[in-house]
């Protein structure tokens, strides 16, 4: 028993004295239980046993998930805005809004076309989207496609030969495709190649959103009280 109890803390000891630089602790024990650490196990004489151990073991188990925190409190309820124009005329409830020295730029969502449109609150201008037509077919023939970044909204893209034109992006199916051929703003229809993911684009007019045009600013936001 004594012996044991000597091993015991010879290993205790030398654990604290040993570097944590070190990976493998290297021993040696003579026939009385005492221990000396070495820095290799042939160190060891010929009445001494070599032992080895690892400085970390193995990864444990997961342990068990805890227990659900305490549900917080109710937050405040969201304050919802409706938009007009100068004139008083409702234009819609706006879902999103982004700031910038450059432009402000509310998305309002617009039923008649089922699609987000864009409009500046400095100028009250409809600013819609600028994007690129995609082809599978060279010479921008055949179905036109549209990147999946504009999926669900109203963009425009200017055909040299129609003049600008509208569009709506379909927000599904998504769909990969090898492109031939692209539509940019302003350049004409130019060969191009890649894998894309896009989604179908159909023509409309701005008769479809049923707005005034341009709309006339400044705009307003006004909440709409709580029931």
């Amino acid at each position: 028993m004594q012996m044991l109890v000597s091993v015991a803390v010879s290993l205790f000891v030398l654990l604290l004295g040993s570097t944590s630089a070190a990976q493998v602790i290297n021993a040696c024990a003579n026939p009385s239980g005492a221990l000396r650490v070495v820095s290799n196990p042939t160190d060891c004489k010929a009445n001494e046993a070599s032992l080895s151990w690892n400085v970390q073991g193995p990864q444990g188990d997961m342990g068990d998930p805890g227990e659900p925190g305490v549900e917080g409190p109710l937050g405040p309820e969201a304050t919802t805005f409706k938009l007009f124009d100068a004139n008083g005329r409702l234009l819609g409830l706006p879902v999103s809004f982004s700031y910038s020295e450059a432009k402000s730029v509310v998305d309002l969502w617009d039923r008649n076309v089922s699609a987000f449109v864009q409009l500046d609150i400095g100028s009250g201008e409809v600013r819609l989207v600028n994007s690129t037509l995609i082809y599978v077919e060279p010479n921008c023939q055949g179905e036109p496609f549209v990147r999946v970044n504009v999926a669900g909204s109203v963009f425009v893209n200017r055909d040299p030969d129609n003049g600008v034109r509208h569009w709506i992006a379909r927000r599904e199916p998504v769909v990969t495709i090898h492109q031939v051929s692209r539509q940019q703003v302003n350049p004409p229809c130019a060969p191009s190649s890649g894998i894309q993911f896009v989604v179908h684009a159909d023509p409309i007019s701005l008769a479809d959103l049923e707005w005034t045009y341009p709309v006339p600013g400044p705009l307003f936001a006004v909440p709409i009280p709580a029931p």
